[in-house]
């Protein structure tokens, strides 16, 4: 049987799968199998620790199938963890662990104690987009007349800003995580032109020719917008999406 395990650790090492950086922290995707043989000796570390997760959810009576969450938080808080599950009737449970490296006590709740609001990061909040990452079954688009809406407030963000992107072309789509309120996830990409967006550059929801951005807009304000260098998994962006151009400032 199959367990799904985001897990944050401290060193990448040569097995690492995928990996970004987030708070002084690597954030791993890893899938196991809990019958299979490995000479892997980062695997097996890491197929451990799952292991004193399972257990400190056995203890509590949870048994789960398939999905499980593991994360962490801020570095400076030291190294206690969180995450979510979904057990066998389809229930989702939060917990909190003493330790990512050697997790010995658990705490368990039946809602999400610390969920993500705008300006506002932790640990749980992680493992909150990372689980919705893995259960979305079908991402939504914005309607043309929203796309629209979105372009534009993108467009006079970025000519009235201070940035350091040297494209002035972009495509935005609508980001899949709802942050409650009256908020609106947006997402997009940075893009050279039309001959550069194709229905094969969009596998996952978006292109990127120099990098991606994704934000929260609540009328004219944009809350939480930032730029990376990595898609979104949650960015919906249409095979047709307007590409945008912006005057770039001096």
């Amino acid at each position: 049987m199959k367990t799904r395990l985001l897990i944050i650790i401290v060193s990448i090492g040569a097995m690492a799968i995928t990996g970004v950086i987030v708070f002084g922290l690597a954030l791993m995707t890893f899938n196991f199998d809990r019958d299979v043989d490995t000479d892997s000796i980062s695997l097996i570390q890491e197929y451990v620790m799952s292991s004193d997760v399972e257990k400190l959810l056995t203890q509590n009576q949870i048994e789960y199938s398939d999905t499980l969450v593991v994360t962490g938080g801020p570095a400076f808080q030291g190294d206690p963890g969180c995450g979510a599950v979904i057990d066998i009737d389809s229930q989702i449970h939060w917990f909190e662990i003493d330790s990512i490296s050697e997790p010995r006590k658990m705490t368990i709740y039946s809602e999400n104690p610390r969920p993500c609001k705008i300006n506002h990061t932790s640990c749980f909040c992680n493992a909150q987009t990372k689980l919705t990452e893995i259960t979305i079954k079908e991402l939504s688009y914005f309607t043309p007349e929203q796309e629209q809406e979105v372009g534009k407030r993108v467009q006079k963000y970025f000519e009235t800003m201070p940035h350091e992107i040297p494209l002035n072309k972009f495509v935005v789509g609508k980001y899949n995580f709802d942050r409650g309120e009256n908020y609106t996830g947006i997402c997009g990409a940075i893009v050279t032109g039309p001959t550069d967006f194709t229905p094969d550059d969009i596998p996952n929801g978006g292109i990127s020719i120099h990098g991606y951005f994704s934000g929260y807009m609540d009328g004219p304000n944009l809350w939480d917008f930032s730029l990376s260098v990595d898609s979104e998994k949650l960015c919906a962006i249409p095979v047709s999406a307007t590409i945008f151009e912006y005057e770039q400032l001096e």
